[in-house]
């Protein structure tokens, strides 16, 4: 829970702030700087995954294909149509790449060996969490049969080896998941 309060200020801060210099916490300035993630700083394999994620993105975002789509969250505030173009889903629900390496930088700065995703959608920042936590244990869940097949392709388009994907609502998967992880250290939340 400290975590999440840290984030929190952090936050508030960052959409404030004019530079990183007026942090004055030597912890906030830590993670801050954890935060500002660039795969040319990484080791090669780093930067090979963000290269094959990119490309998977780029892929998605060309997709012309129509899936139906079974929401078992809140729904789409795009739009409220059962088929959708996978390029339209790409472009609503994926978080952009500045989005991603801050959540990577993050993740590779607090070193969780644990990680829940609830919400894989088509499976662009599961592959990230892999890349920053290569050693982790992730688990991510997904409800909608169709895009998760696609997360699936995407993780073995992007190498991610360490991911246990499930299909299935949270009522159901995540009391599995939180059992077999046996705790956790990090969940990522971006779902119903």
């Amino acid at each position: 829970m400290q975590y999440f309060s840290d984030i929190k200020r952090l936050w508030r801060f960052y959409q404030s702030a004019d530079t990183a210099y007026q942090l004055h916490s030597p912890y906030l300035y830590a993670l801050w700087e954890s935060m500002q993630y660039y795969p040319a700083k990484c080791d090669t394999d780093a930067r090979h995954a963000y290269t094959q994620i990119e490309a998977r993105r780029r892929q998605l975002l060309r997709s012309k294909e129509v899936i139906s789509i079974t929401d078992l969250g809140a729904g789409s505030k795009v739009t409220k149509v059962q088929k959708r173009k996978i390029r339209d889903i790409a472009r609503s629900s994926l978080s952009p790449p500045k989005q991603c390496l801050m959540m990577a930088g993050l993740v590779q700065y607090l070193a969780p060996s644990k990680i829940i995703e609830l919400g894989s959608s088509l499976g662009i920042s599961t592959a990230y969490l892999s890349m920053a936590a290569p050693r982790a244990q992730i688990i991510s869940i997904e409800g909608d049969p169709q895009i998760y097949r696609y997360a699936e392709h995407s993780l073995e388009i992007t190498d991610s080896k360490n991911i246990d994907m499930r299909l299935g609502s949270f009522e159901v998967e995540l009391p599995r998941a939180l059992s077999d992880l046996q705790g956790i250290d990090l969940a990522f939340i971006d779902g119903n």
